[in-house]
């Protein structure tokens, strides 16, 4: 009888191992931008989603599991790996985990053990010196292990991580406010550099003296726009004119989510005098573009009649003053269209 017994129990936990089908899928915020991350064990901690993997058994049995889950660099390779308890998915069970349970969730895991890899000492250092993760892209990798830890299944993605987000503003004006460029203009267009696309809101302010603080300028703004997905804002005619002989302000932002919550990010206030509109000689344009261009780039006896940055029209007057910008050595191609 006790022979029949342990034979019974051998064939039992070998069929739950053979039929075991466990399969997982995963999503990750793209939209997270600056990550406080040190170790695996503060992604529990974070404010707002990083990652959510969901988890199916497929079969008519339960299953027992448990997590290995690891980041690895692109510069690195591995860089942590953790593992949680063991827990139980019924049979043809569905469930969700999302980073921020990962210390209180209805299946009660808890992390077991963290490992850092000791041999990257240059990541380490960076990392304890910032309190976060250098720039670079990483890969944040769920394993689903069964008891005698055979690996079920499997999900992985890559993502950035930015420590630093500038919005830097290119035209018109400058940001020295002792230095007030002049802007004769009838067709301006604000244009702003950033290295990380997003949505940003554009104001204009007319400029008083005590209303600049640092970045933040305390007036009301005469115009503004929200939402704009590129890097760049034509005035447009319905908006209120400007008036010649004034100094404005005008400022871009943005509003992005960290690992610690939202956060607002500001240009510096740039400053310009405007002066109305005026005529550009054909003649200086030609020469600009031939310095930028090369000198067989367009004849003498061509007459500029309009220009476009990136599809969108712009004044003669700004093409100059982006012209005048260019060092010839930055440009690797060009093509005059006539």
């Amino acid at each position: 009888m006790k022979r029949i017994m342990i034979f019974t129990l051998v064939i039992f936990i070998f069929s739950l191992n053979l039929f075991a089908n466990v399969s997982i899928t995963g999503t990750i915020n793209r939209n997270l931008r600056i990550l406080y991350l040190y170790n695996l064990r503060d992604l529990a901690s974070f404010n707002t989603r990083l990652f959510s993997v969901t988890f199916t058994n497929n079969a008519d049995t339960a299953v027992n599991i448990h997590l290995l889950i690891s980041l690895s660099s692109q510069r690195y390779g591995e860089v942590s790996v953790m593992t949680t308890n063991q827990f139980m998915l019924n049979p043809l069970e569905t469930w969700t985990l999302v980073n921020t349970s990962l210390n209180n969730n209805g299946k009660n895991i808890t992390i077991n053990e963290i490992q850092i890899n000791s041999d990257i000492e240059e990541l380490i250092n960076e990392t304890v010196a910032a309190g976060r993760l250098p720039e670079d892209v990483y890969t944040l990798s769920v394993h689903v292990l069964g008891p005698d830890n055979t690996e079920l299944a499997q999900w992985s993605e890559n993502f950035n991580v930015i420590n630093s987000i500038i919005i830097t503003p290119i035209f018109p004006g400058g940001t020295n406010v002792r230095n007030i460029q002049t802007v004769n203009s009838s067709n301006l267009r604000f244009i702003w550099n950033s290295r990380t696309d997003m949505a940003f809101n554009f104001y204009l302010y007319k400029y008083s003296r005590g209303s600049v603080s640092g970045i933040n300028v305390l007036s009301s703004p005469i115009y503004e726009k929200d939402d704009i997905n590129e890097k760049s804002l034509q005035y447009p005619p319905d908006a209120p004119p400007l008036e010649k002989g004034r100094i404005y302000i005008w400022q871009v932002s943005s509003y992005i989510i960290t690992s610690n919550g939202g956060q607002q990010v500001k240009s510096e206030p740039s400053f310009f005098r405007y002066m109305g509109s005026a005529e550009v000689g054909n003649d200086l344009l030609i020469g600009e573009i031939k310095r930028v261009a090369g000198r067989g780039a367009i004849s003498k006896n061509c007459k500029v009649t309009d220009a476009k940055l990136n599809g969108k029209e712009i004044s003669l007057l700004n093409l100059l003053y982006i012209l005048k910008r260019i060092n010839k050595n930055q440009v690797k191609g060009i093509e005059v269209v006539k």
